[in-house]
């Protein structure tokens, strides 16, 4: 038997590691090896909350609320205003205490998961979805919509500004957000972003990772 030289060894050990990950990669691929009737809903829920089209983010202050917020802040979620932070702590203090979901409602996995149509208003354009898992109204503040409508921005190769935003049906403390399609040629990644009442959010997406039966799904 020949003798493998070290070389050889570690180029072997390399193509197991890369088939390994391609076949971790099929295996959570489910949305582009089985059609949408057999997807589980445990495989539903991971498309609507952890994959390609949906990330999970953590929401940041734009500023403490106010020192006429007394209300007790250990609560869970906290709704009253916490201790000052120094100044070398501000920066962790502003993390919001709760996760949101950042969705890519107009994609068609998205759709075929949700057995649901968007409304016409939506026609011609890429619609994201925000959805608060325990945002306070203090936080949303008043005028969540208008404060969408005026700062939501989908950037890629340009900047292009939210032009509808709905509350989304069924959903508390959810909205969607319309943007007007642009070409998507050369993009590799889009970057959601918006401030809403005390929240700043940002969400980004690769374009190599959003394919659906062979094609971007937006």
């Amino acid at each position: 038997m020949v003798a493998l030289r070290r070389r050889d060894l570690l180029l072997l050990a390399g193509s197991g590691t890369v088939f390994l990950e391609r076949l971790r990669a099929s295996d959570s691929d489910f949305w582009n090896r089985k059609p949408p009737m057999d997807w589980t809903p445990e495989e539903i829920e991971r498309l609507l909350n952890a994959s390609p089209w949906a990330k999970e983010i953590t929401p940041t202050y734009t500023s403490l609320p106010p020192a006429t917020d007394n209300r007790p802040w250990s609560e869970n979620p906290p709704i009253g205003r916490a201790p000052i932070p120094s100044t070398r702590e501000r920066k962790i203090s502003l993390k919001a205490p709760y996760r949101a979901i950042v969705r890519w409602e107009s994609a068609d996995p998205i759709r075929n998961a949700q057995k649901t149509a968007l409304t016409a208003a939506f026609r011609d354009h890429y619609v994201l979805g925000i959805f608060f898992g325990y945002a306070t109204r203090r936080d949303l503040g008043a005028n969540p919509i208008e404060n969408l409508k005026d700062s939501a921005v989908l950037r890629s190769n340009r900047a292009v500004d939210a032009a509808i935003v709905q509350v989304s049906p069924g959903t508390p403390d959810g909205f969607l957000v319309g943007f007007p399609k642009t070409s998507a040629s050369g993009v590799k990644q889009w970057e959601f972003s918006a401030r809403v009442g005390l929240l700043a959010l940002k969400a980004k997406f690769d374009t190599r990772e959003m394919l659906y039966r062979g094609q971007l799904a937006l």
